[in-house]
C-alpha cells in the first residue's frame, strides 16, 4: 500500500480527528509523520497497544537526558519526546486500520500518557532539587503535575464533546460516567482483573471530567434528553459547531503539543524549572479564564435547547435510539 493510498484509507475511515479542531502541530507535523510509522507497522503486525507502550517508553527515555551535560544530550531529549508524541498519533491510526478502536485501547493510551508525564515531572523535581538543594522544586513539580492533569481533562473533554456532537452527531456518550457504570455492572462477569481495574480507573477519570466541567454538564444532559440518547439533528449540530468551534481551538492550547513546545524550549534553554512555572501558573491561569468564557456558548446552546419543542426530531421518529440498541 502506497503512502497516498494509506492516507486516503485513513481519511475514509475517519482516523483523523476533525481537522478544524486539531492542534496545529498535530495537523501539520505529528499526524502526517505518524502515517509513515503506521505504514511501517502494518506489515509487521504490531498492535496499537504495543505502539502506545513503545511510545511511552521512548518518551520516558528522554528523562535520562533532561539534565544532560552536553547540548547534544538536550537535543536528544527533545527528539525522544516528539517521537513519543508522533507514536501517540500512530497508535490511533493503526487501531482504526487493524481493528475497531476499543474503550480499553483508549484507556491504555491515556495511562501511557499519564505515566510519561508523571516520569517527566518526577525527574524534573528531583533533578532540580539535587542541583540546587531547594525543596521548592519538588513541590513545584507536584503542583505542575496536578495542574497538568486538570488542564488535560478540560482539553480532552471539550474536544471529545465537539467530535461527538458535531462530527458523529451522537447524543449519548459511551464513555460517560453513566455508561461506564453500566459497563461495570453488565460486563464484570466476563472481564479479567486487569480490565476491571482499567474500567475502574476510567470511571474515576469520567467522574473527574464531570467535576471539572460543572457549568457544561446541564447542556450535556439536555442534549441527551432532547434527542433521546440517539442522533443529534443536523440543525443543532450546526449550531453547536458554530458556538463551540472557536472555543475548542482555544482549548487546544492546553493540549500535549503546547506542553511539549514549552518543555522543549525549557530544556534547550537549560531552564527546566521554567516549564514547571509555565504549567503550574501560566497554563492554569489560561484554563481558568477559558472556563469562564466557556459559560457563554454553553449557556446559549442550553437556552436554545430548552426553548425548542420537546418533540423528538422527525427524522428519528419510529427509529430505535442508540441507547436502546446498546
Amino acid at each position: 500500500m502506497s503512502l497516498r493510498s494509506l492516507r486516503e484509507e485513513l481519511e475514509s475511515r475517519q482516523v483523523f480527528k476533525a481537522w478544524e479542531i486539531e492542534e496545529n502541530l498535530d495537523r501539520y507535523f505529528c499526524r502526517p509523520v505518524a502515517v509513515l510509522f503506521t505504514a511501517a507497522f502494518l506489515p509487521l503486525k504490531i498492535t496499537p497497544n504495543q505502539v502506545s507502550v513503545g511510545g511511552m517508553l521512548i518518551g520516558m527515555a528522554s528523562a535520562f537526558f533532561l539534565f544532560g551535560p552536553s547540548y547534544a544530550a538536550l537535543v536528544l531529549a527533545v527528539v525522544l519526546l516528539w517521537t513519543s508524541e508522533v507514536l501517540d498519533a500512530a497508535d490511533g491510526q493503526l487501531a482504526r486500520l487493524s481493528t475497531r478502536p476499543s474503550r480499553y485501547g483508549r484507556i491504555i493510551d491515556g495511562m501511557c500518557s499519564m505515566a510519561l508525564f508523571l516520569t517527566i515531572y518526577t525527574v524534573l523535581g528531583i533533578g532540580l532539587y539535587l542541583d540546587t538543594g531547594d525543596w521548592t522544586y519538588p513541590l513545584l513539580a507536584l503542583a505542575a503535575l496536578f495542574a497538568h492533569s486538570f488542564q488535560s481533562s478540560l482539553y480532552d473533554f471539550y474536544r471529545t464533546e465537539y467530535i461527538r456532537v458535531v462530527k458523529k452527531r451522537e447524543a449519548a456518550d459511551e464513555d460517560s460516567l453513566q455508561a461506564l457504570e453500566r459497563a461495570q455492572r453488565d460486563e464484570a462477569a466476563g472481564q479479567s482483573l486487569g480490565k476491571r481495574l482499567m474500567l475502574g480507573l476510567y470511571k474515576s477519570y469520567a467522574r473527574r471530567l464531570a467535576r471539572t466541567t460543572p457549568t457544561y454538564q446541564p447542556l450535556k444532559m439536555a442534549i441527551e434528553e432532547r434527542f433521546q440518547g440517539g442522533q443529534v439533528s443536523e440543525s443543532f449540530a450546526a449550531r453547536y459547531g458554530h458556538e463551540q468551534r472557536k472555543m475548542v481551538r482555544w482549548w487546544n492550547y492546553l493540549g500535549s503539543n503546547m506542553h511539549l513546545v514549552a518543555l522543549s524550549a525549557s530544556i534547550l534553554s537549560r531552564r527546566p524549572e521554567a516549564y514547571l512555572w509555565i504549567t503550574a501558573v501560566g497554563f492554569s491561569a489560561y484554563a481558568i479564564i477559558l472556563t469562564a468564557i466557556q459559560r457563554g456558548p454553553s449557556g446559549r446552546l442550553l437556552t436554545e435547547l430548552r426553548a425548542e419543542s420537546p418533540t423528538p426530531d422527525p427524522a428519528h421518529a419510529g427509529r430505535p435510539t442508540m441507547a436502546g440498541v446498546r
